[in-house]
């Protein structure tokens, strides 16, 4: 077999609007090749230097070197685990990452990676394992994040208070912290000499997921199950536990650990915030390891605190279960509100709107971050929603918000158009303005949403950050 890198079909542009990877200002939709922002040296200054080449499906950045295929980038950012050609029995996960893939994009898994003719129609070679009921997975979530040594740290307590959670919403959420290194996994001296002597660390290192974890990690990672099996908790079907060789772990993510609950306020998935690196949100699974789940990772979050379902209900659809957390609890009126992790991760979102639909409830809002008027990638997934709602019997419309900055940015677009001597007309209503000249602007190839840095490079510049999400202009109307 051939490296599945040149092998794979799906276009590397895919992946890259899939990743949301920042696309440089001088980007052209009909260009051999463009650049992106570097996941990982781009934050130091770098900016745009990774390199996608659409004829060899394949990235490089021309600063830190890192390259590869199209799966090969997938895998890096959405799993930390890069491409490894061959077959799965000779240590291969083409197959695993390929299946991944079009889950997340929601594709038919009927052919495997090759392509040419070559493994069409080939027999997946993961096996599918399914995810446990919500009661199981609440058991083993709630004793996950109840394990004393996972408190809140300070940092992640500071940081959860200046986006606007008091103290008793940030109990009652139950968020968590993952340190670099478990220092405290000392204390079981029978799990260590267990892990030592059955060569359990070369085993979990022989899985790229878990080579970049700390040593400490992993034998945490073991505590955490033991603890949990001696409390009859199983861990059968509950994404981020995997077993080798008989013994289950929990895969610990440094960072924060954020529930993601389902409308009944059970904890049916973890969402894990990194203190460093460009992909801050990462959801908490063991897909690609042994007996780990391969189907029904939850994507949707529902707050707790979420207003009563009625007919009435004024219900929201934003991205991040943070960020619906904070906004809710910043709200000044009883709102209901549904979570994606992700603009692109949707495939919860048919079966809700149609639970919707038959509460009584017709029309539901956008409330995705304000780009979603500029960015086009963030502008496709609000479409992609909205023709999902429809087809729910559900209308969908714009929540928008900070119309003093949109003011501006009307402005910025409006000059543009003149001066490019396309169609303009007089402010009538300010964010649809914006949404129309931003698509005129696009459609041109016209660049447009960027600022010129010190070092002469250009970087995308949608909307401000201080008010770009609905959690954050909420902060900044109580700030004044």
């Amino acid at each position: 077999m051939k490296r599945v890198a040149e092998q794979f079909s799906l276009s590397i542009d895919e992946i890259v609007d899939y990743l949301a990877l920042e696309k440089s200002p001088r980007f052209s939709s009909s260009s051999a090749s463009y650049n992106v922002r570097c996941p990982w040296c781009g934050t130091n200054g770098k900016k745009h230097k990774l390199n996608i080449d659409r004829s060899k499906n394949a990235y490089r950045c021309v600063s830190c070197g890192q390259g590869g295929g199209a799966l090969d980038l997938y895998g890096r950012l959405r799993f930390g685990t890069p491409l490894v050609p061959g077959k799965s029995a000779n240590g291969g996960n083409g197959n695993v990452l390929y299946h991944a893939l079009m889950e997340d994009l929601h594709r038919d898994t009927t052919f495997s990676v090759g392509n040419h003719g070559q493994c069409a129609n080939a027999v997946p070679s993961c096996s599918t394992i399914c995810r446990a009921s919500d009661d199981a997975l609440h058991r083993a979530y709630s004793a996950v994040l109840c394990f004393p040594y996972f408190s809140l740290s300070k940092e992640h307590e500071q940081n959860l208070k200046r986006r606007g959670l008091d103290e008793q919403a940030i109990q009652i959420n139950g968020y968590r912290s993952i340190p670099e290194q478990c220092k405290w996994v000392t204390e079981w001296p029978n799990l260590i000499r267990t892990f030592e002597q059955l060569g359990l660390e070369e085993k979990c290192c022989s899985f790229d997921r878990l080579k970049r974890l700390d040593r400490s990690l992993l034998i945490a990672g073991l505590i955490v199950a033991d603890t949990l099996r001696a409390a009859g908790i199983s861990m059968e079907g509950v994404p981020g536990f995997f077993r080798i060789q008989g013994n289950w772990f929990f895969r610990l993510e440094p960072g924060m650990l954020i529930p993601t609950r389902n409308h009944k306020g059970q904890i049916v998935g973890i969402q894990a915030r990194k203190d460093h690196g460009s992909l801050r949100y990462m959801t908490v699974s063991s897909k690609d390891l042994p007996d780990g789940v391969t189907e029904g990772i939850s994507r949707t979050h529902f707050p707790l605190g979420n207003e009563k379902l009625t007919r009435n209900a004024k219900v929201f659809v934003t991205e991040g279960p943070l960020k619906a957390d904070v906004a809710l609890s910043l709200m000044k009126q009883q709102t209901f509100f549904i979570a994606i992790q992700g603009v692109n991760n949707q495939k919860d979102l048919r079966d809700i709107f149609q639970e919707l639909h038959s509460r009584g409830i017709r029309q539901i809002w956008n409330a995705l971050d304000m780009d979603k008027l500029i960015n086009p990638n963030v502008a496709a997934a609000g479409l992609k929603i909205r023709k999902l709602a429809m087809e729910c019997g559900l209308t969908m419309k714009l929540q928008c918000w900070d119309e003093e900055y949109a003011k501006t940015k009307w402005l910025e677009l409006y000059l543009l158009c003149v001066r490019n001597r396309l169609p303009v007309r007089p402010m009538q209503n300010v964010f649809l303005d914006i949404d129309r000249m931003a698509r005129l602007l696009t459609e041109q190839g016209i660049e447009h949403s960027v600022r010129h840095l010190p070092d002469g490079e250009l970087e995308k510049d949608y909307w401000d950050d201080r008010t770009k999400g609905i959690d954050d202009y909420l902060l900044s109307i109580r700030s004044k």
